[in-house]
């Protein structure tokens, strides 16, 4: 279930989690104020659904606290989970630059507070300071990265070498 939050104490939470947030901690003090005052921050009850693949929603997220899942769904029922995101991460990033529908379902694992932008306050904050685009890029070059090696791992390593790729990564 989501609970919106508007309380003043909150939003200096907010404000103070932001410098926390992996990516943005980089950003100058007055960024990370404008990003803090244009957020929404909302909580979720664990298992609650955040946004669903395909949805035609574009908000951008940054977990300030919990975690959530991302998934996907095939056609037998069948649910992958493939990211775990922790507190410090931010998610929807894609949807809002390019417009297209959800990449994924996105789902509670614990109670969550998280803060959400606008796509529109998104892409306003993108084209207004160099220094967020520039974290955006990074952010989603990192992304392509991560998935194209995964990619790689998954076409040319029999399933024990995958597994060994994975348990070294968790070490």
């Amino acid at each position: 279930m989501e609970r919106s939050i508007e309380q003043p104490a909150e939003r200096r939470v907010a404000a103070t989690a932001l410098a926390r947030v992996n990516s943005l901690a980089e950003l100058p003090p007055a960024v990370l104020e404008r990003l803090a005052d244009a957020l929404k921050t909302q909580r979720f009850d664990k298992g609650t659904t955040i946004v669903r693949h395909n949805d035609d929603s574009r908000d951008v997220y940054v977990i300030l606290s919990g975690a959530v899942s991302v998934s996907l769904v095939g056609s037998t029922g069948r649910s992958l989970t493939y990211q775990i995101l922790p507190a410090g991460e931010m998610f929807g990033e894609i949807s809002a630059v390019d417009g297209d529908g959800r990449s994924a379902n996105v789902i509670a694992e614990e109670e969550s507070v998280l803060g959400s932008l606008s796509a529109q306050k998104f892409l306003e904050l993108a084209r207004t300071s160099p220094e967020f685009a520039l974290v955006i890029l990074h952010r989603l070059a990192r992304l392509n990265r991560r998935l194209t090696s995964r990619l790689f791992e998954y076409h040319t390593y029999d399933v024990r070498g995958r597994v060994y790729l994975e348990l070294l990564r968790l070490s």
